[in-house]
């Protein structure tokens, strides 16, 4: 590892578990490229078709004690 000291520091600490937990697994890279794939061979939809679709599920959460939702 090359670079600033404190940040070779932190790397240093890695070996002990810190970060441990941001370690990437397969599932994480699969899924990601996956996700690539996805956007790239789906069709492109419009903000308002995004909208017209969502419109009854949020009208369901808004049915819904103590949930209040709305488009943004």
């Amino acid at each position: 590892m090359i670079g600033r000291h404190d940040y070779v520091e932190w790397v240093k600490r890695h070996t002990n578990g810190i970060g441990r937990a941001m370690k990437v697994g397969k599932e994480g890279i699969l899924g990601l490229t996956q996700a690539i794939e996805n956007y790239l061979t789906q069709p492109k939809i419009s903000g308002a078709q995004m909208v017209e679709k969502m419109t009854p599920f949020i009208n369901l959460l808004n049915q819904l004690k103590g949930v209040t939702a709305r488009v943004v």
